[in-house]
């Protein structure tokens, strides 16, 4: 409904890429959303961390800002920034 809305691109999150399931679901979505137009960006991983803090109401960024999830959101932000 909101016609001016653009999307820059799909990422796939709480990624686990040890599991041959995820790999395949994450193919499969770059696949699909390639074919529809919308570029796949990258996946954000999961961790601890990003649970531990939505618990303590607390900005990944600041509670956990060297781990990998919060790596990851660095690198999209970079990506969209350019």
């Amino acid at each position: 409904t909101n016609k001016g809305l653009k999307v820059a691109g799909v990422i796939v999150t709480r990624y686990d890429n040890r599991a041959k399931i995820n790999q395949y679901l994450k193919d499969t979505i770059k696949e699909k959303s390639e074919a529809e137009g919308f570029p796949y960006l990258m996946e954000i991983r999961q961790g601890i961390a990003v649970k531990e803090a939505l618990q303590l109401q607390q900005a990944l960024y600041k509670y956990a800002p060297k781990s990998k999830p919060a790596a990851d959101y660095r690198k999209l932000l970079a990506m969209l920034t350019k």
